[in-house]
């Protein structure tokens, strides 16, 4: 854009005048009608974070999008994972992992099933994808994880 002696503010794509917006002139400041109202910032609150929390805890068990926690709370995708990482220091994406391996710690300290039930029971179609990223976030795999357990609740 360039800025016309007039005050005329004129923006061009490819040769072709499109717009024009004026600066107006207050008290010695040049300011824009667009750029004085500051436009509404969407924030996480806490009753849309609980909604993402709570979205997020009853789909465990299944494969989820950003999309999908965005829609629940009424925000766009990327505002929603900017917002999210802004209160949380972590991505929607890590949070759920988080959950999920939390999830599984649980299930193979009380329950018998199998490192494969667990992955289906915690979101994960591939028992090799959650065995690796089990390992990622807790430095052992699932099965070593439960013979640790086991072993330090013995006498």
């Amino acid at each position: 854009f360039f800025q016309a002696e007039d005050g005329i503010r004129d923006y061009k794509v490819t040769g072709v005048q499109t717009c024009a917006l004026p600066i107006f002139s207050r008290d010695g400041e040049t300011w824009s009608p667009r750029l004085d109202r500051p436009t509404p910032t969407p924030v996480l609150t806490r009753r849309r974070m609980a909604q993402a929390l709570t979205f997020m805890q009853q789909s465990l068990d299944k494969p989820v999008r950003i999309s999908q926690i965005a829609k629940s709370t009424d925000l766009s995708p990327a505002h929603f994972r900017r917002l999210f990482h802004q209160n949380t220091g972590c991505s929607p994406g890590q949070y759920i992992r988080q959950l999920r391996i939390n999830l599984a710690r649980k299930l193979l300290c009380d329950t018998q099933l199998s490192v494969k039930q667990i992955a289906t029971r915690v979101g994960f179609d591939d028992p090799y994808h959650f065995s690796r990223a089990f390992r990622q976030v807790d430095g052992k795999s699932p099965t070593a994880f439960r013979e640790a357990v086991l072993r330090e609740s013995m006498p």
